[in-house]
């Protein structure tokens, strides 16, 4: 019989692999530039300096959400080894020395 649901604790680790890959590459997005362009008349200028720093914000509650992210995961794969191998142990027991 197949089981209809399982986990596999390496598909979770991939999982959150990607996740922490993705926090490490919002965290690389500067936005330093953009708040240093020389002061001029043109309006993209003025609205890329100006969005410096909202953005720079962004940025940081953005990587940290995906770090919480990562977290969640990795504790949810914790928590399926654990029960699994409760569950083993409590299979052992009820089946007895083969």
């Amino acid at each position: 019989m197949t089981p209809r649901f399982s986990i596999d604790p390496g598909e979770v680790s991939a999982t959150a692999s990607i996740w922490r890959s993705q926090e490490h590459a919002v965290r690389a997005i500067r936005f330093d530039q953009a708040a240093d362009l020389p002061v001029s008349s043109s309006r993209v200028a003025t609205a890329l300096r100006a969005t410096a720093s909202p953005a720079a914000l962004a940025m940081t509650v953005i990587a940290a959400r995906l770090e919480s992210i990562t977290l969640f995961v990795n504790g949810f794969r914790g928590r399926v080894l654990d029960e699994e191998a409760a569950a083993a142990r409590a299979l052992d027991r009820e089946n007895g020395p083969a």
